[in-house]
């Protein structure tokens, strides 16, 4: 959970004011995933960046698959 984590946090830009916010969800979100039965550590990451795109409204279906593909 550590490293997913840290992989998702190093690949988004997020406002120092908003930071707490982000982290806050994103480690709700790996731990919910984890619950589910979700274990390694890219799958964690890419999900992760799934939930937050997801809570921001984001639409990349194309960058999401791709990126689920590669952790396959």
């Amino acid at each position: 959970m550590k490293d997913a984590f840290a992989n998702v946090w190093a690949r988004v830009h997020v406002a120092p004011e908003d930071s707490a916010a982000v982290s806050h969800h994103l480690a709700g979100a790996i731990v919910e995933m984890v619950g589910a039965g979700t274990r390694g550590s890219e799958q964690l990451t890419v999900r992760a960046l799934v939930a937050l795109a997801s809570a921001k409204g984001i639409a990349g279906e194309w960058m999401i698959k791709r990126d689920l593909d590669k952790a396959r």
